[in-house]
């Protein structure tokens, strides 16, 4: 069944090319804005396994401090 509508979407124009159900979860997950959502959303049991297998691309991520500690600067110029 899910062939038969893929192939009707794909001749119709409404998609530009097949996927596969599985597909689906995996998206789901990776457009989660944290991990903990992706992982609450799939229901694994371990964290491990979401961070493995369905998260892909980057995650945003917050600065340490924003304030300026100048004892802690780094000088990335040749000498």
């Amino acid at each position: 069944m899910w062939r038969r509508y893929m192939m009707k979407a794909v001749s119709s124009g409404d998609l530009k090319e097949r996927f596969q159900e599985r597909d689906l979860r995996a998206k789901a997950a990776t457009q989660c804005e944290t991990l903990v959502q992706a992982f609450e959303l799939l229901g694994h049991k371990n964290i491990s396994t979401t961070k493995r297998v369905y998260r892909r691309g980057y995650s945003k991520v917050m600065p340490l401090s924003l304030c300026d500690n100048s004892d802690n600067e780094q000088n990335i110029e040749k000498k």
